[in-house]
This record gives structure tokens, C-alpha cells and sequence, in this order.
């Protein structure tokens, strides 16, 4: 019979074992939770570089939309400057044609013609005083906008790069924006900003006639009906030259001469921006390309955490891919085309499988992982 001594510590090894197994089973589970925390946060790290960056081309397009539609209100104001120069001087002749006739009036009459007169000519004083004011202020002010837009449009690739790198380095300090992703960063950032040119003579006019206000571009009235003899028409414009305002005010009279009815000219006056300091508008830009690549792709790399490292022994890389784009949405008009005269650029994430560049600086296994 055997004794009950030779089966003393039996229980002790397999409490060992089961205590090793669990040991092992608990470092395993945990260095798992660490590696797929550390993917987490270097995905939503990924995410924020991405939209950082694409947010600050966002805002850049979006300041040179502003800066442009600031150069129209300064076109527009001297346009309207111009015109009232035009419309005060045919008022003050006018004028001066009512007191002329008022001068034959006995009594109060030459005060009357007089005090109209220099009214008339005080109005368009006014009108050319303020017109040499608001002119150069237009042109200066245009000037400034002009570089504001040139400077962000340079350093729109400068100010992406940085930015992108800085929010990595704040959200995820062990983690860095591989060298390919950064390369297509620059080049996305700089055939965007080589994409930006100045319109050509033809949409500057357009676009600028289509800015000004009602009163600018038509000055009408007219007493008289039908084809009743000596009715009397004025007519009044603003014309957009290649280079300039042109303003003009014409007051004409139906007559009746020979049996044949005609318009005769009474008053005419006309008016030029660039005689009160205007230059040339060919200040507005915009989009060259309507097929430009507004896409991003950002992949970040990082070192396993320390302790996950340790415990299953494996350094190996951990990547994060994002992709987002830039677009254009303008919410009473979703049909209108991109472009840099309105202030609607956004940006927001898409799949990386979308992408079309995503397949030059993501690896082949990796894209196809993520594909699937």
C-alpha cells in the first residue's frame, strides 16, 4: 500500500502551471488592448492631420475668395463714384439752365437763378471731391488685397506642411507623417496654388458688370408719350473698358424739322475713373483647371508602445492611412462650379480606396488590407 506522502506537492505543480498560463494569457490580453489603443489613437490621429491640412487650404481658398470679392466692392465704388460724377455735371448744367431762365424773372428771380446755379455747381464739386477721395483709397486698398492673396497663395504649401506636422506632433508625439505622404502633401498643396491665375479681360468685365448696382449702369427717365413733338429723354450709363469707367449722361429733345423727327442732344456729360487715380482692374483670379486634384492622402507611422513591445517581443511599425478632400458647396446654389469669388471651400474625409493618389505612398499589402 502506497502512502500518502509520495503524493505530497502534486496540486502545487499544477497550480503553477495554471498560474503561468494565466500569466501569460493576462500579458497577452494586455499588450493587445495597448497595440490596438495605440491604432486608435494613431488613426484618430491620421484623421486630424488630414483635415488640419486640408482645412488650411480650405481657409487659405476661402481668404482669397474674400480678398477678391473686397477688390469688386472697391471696383464697384469707384465705378459708382465715376458715375456720379457724370450725372452731378449734367444735373448742375441742369440747373444752370433753369436759373439762366429764372435771371429774367423780375424781382426775386436773379437771386433765385443765381442761388441754383451755384448749387448746381457746389453738387458737382461735392461729387469730384469725393470721387478723387474714394478712387485712390479703392486702388490702394486693392493693391494691399492684391498682395495679401499673392503671399497665401506662395505659402499655401509651406503653411500645410507645418500644419500637418504640428498637429501630429501634439496629438501623437511618437508618431510622424511618413516621407512619401509628405512629398504628395507639397505637390497637392502646390499644383493647388499653381492652379490659381488671373481671369482674362473678358470675365473681368463680365463679372464686374454684373457687380455693379442698378443706378451705376442705367441712369433713365424721360417726360413725354406716344409721338407727341418736344418729348424730352435722358439717358445715362457706365460702360466697363478694358481699362477703365466710362460714365456718360445725355439729356435729348424730339423736334421737328422739315416734316422729320429727330433727337437733338441738349446736355451731354461724360466721366473716366482714371482721371481721379483708377488703374487697370485685371486684379481678380481664380481656378485655371476645373479638373484639379482637391484629394489627400496622409499615412503616419509610429513604434510600438514600449511596454507592448517588451511583452510579445515585436517592434514592428504601426501605420495609420487617412484620406479627405477639398470641395466646393454653395447652399442656395449647390450647382455652381469651384471657384475663388465665393467663400464656400469645406473639407472632409472619404474613403482611402477613393483616393487617387493613396496608392503612391501607401504599400501595396497594406492598401489592400484596408481596402478590405
Amino acid at each position: 500500500m502506497l502512502s500518502s506522502e509520495n503524493h505530497a506537492g502534486q496540486a502545487l505543480i499544477l497550480a503553477v502551471v495554471f498560474l503561468s498560463m494565466g500569466i501569460t494569457l493576462f500579458l497577452g490580453l494586455f499588450s493587445l488592448s495597448l497595440a490596438v489603443k495605440e491604432k486608435i489613437h494613431l488613426q484618430i490621429s491620421a484623421d486630424i492631420a488630414v483635415l488640419t491640412a486640408l482645412n488650411i487650404q480650405a481657409n487659405a481658398l476661402n481668404a482669397m475668395a474674400m480678398a477678391n470679392r473686397a477688390i469688386l466692392s472697391n471696383e464697384a465704388m469707384a465705378a459708382q463714384s465715376n458715375a456720379l460724377v457724370s450725372e452731378a455735371a449734367f444735373y448742375r448744367k441742369l440747373i444752370e439752365g433753369f436759373g439762366r431762365i429764372l435771371r429774367a424773372v423780375p424781382s426775386s428771380g436773379p437771386i433765385l437763378g443765381e442761388l441754383l446755379i451755384r448749387g448746381g455747381k457746389a453738387l458737382e464739386a461735392l461729387a469730384r471731391r469725393g470721387a478723387g477721395i474714394l478712387t485712390p483709397y479703392a486702388r490702394t486698398y486693392n493693391g494691399l488685397m492684391e498682395t495679401e492673396r499673392n503671399l497665401i497663395q506662395k505659402t499655401v504649401p509651406i503653411i500645410t506642411l507645418k500644419g500637418a506636422r504640428k498637429v501630429t506632433a501634439n496629438n501623437f508625439p511618437r508618431a510622424a507623417i511618413s516621407p512619401l505622404s509628405q512629398i504628395q502633401l507639397v505637390k497637392q498643396a502646390y499644383d493647388l496654388s499653381n492652379s490659381i491665375s488671373p481671369l482674362s479681360e473678358e470675365e473681368m468685365r463680365e463679372i464686374l458688370h454684373s457687380t455693379l448696382d442698378s443706378h451705376t449702369l442705367r441712369r433713365n427717365w424721360s417726360l413725354g408719350a406716344g409721338s407727341l413733338p418736344f418729348s424730352v429723354k435722358k439717358r445715362g450709363s457706365t460702360r466697363t473698358l478694358i481699362d477703365d469707367f466710362y460714365a456718360y449722361d445725355r439729356l435729348s429733345i424730339r423736334t421737328v424739322k422739315r416734316f422729320r423727327v429727330r433727337w437733338k442732344t441738349m446736355i451731354a456729360t461724360s466721366s473716366r475713373a482714371s482721371r481721379f487715380g483708377y488703374r487697370s482692374h485685371k486684379l481678380l483670379t481664380d481656378l485655371a483647371s476645373e479638373d484639379l486634384s482637391t484629394g489627400l492622402t496622409l499615412m503616419l507611422e509610429s513604434d510600438p508602445p514600449p511596454v507592448a513591445s517588451g511583452l510579445t517581443g515585436t517592434n514592428r511599425v504601426f501605420r495609420a492611412v487617412s484620406s479627405g478632400e477639398l470641395y466646393y458647396h454653395r447652399p442656395d446654389r449647390p450647382e455652381e462650379k469651384p471657384n475663388l469669388l465665393n467663400p464656400f471651400w469645406r473639407s472632409r474625409l472619404m474613403p482611402v480606396s477613393n483616393e487617387k493618389t493613396a496608392k503612391k505612398i501607401v504599400p501595396h499589402l497594406f492598401l489592400k488590407e484596408i481596402k478590405h
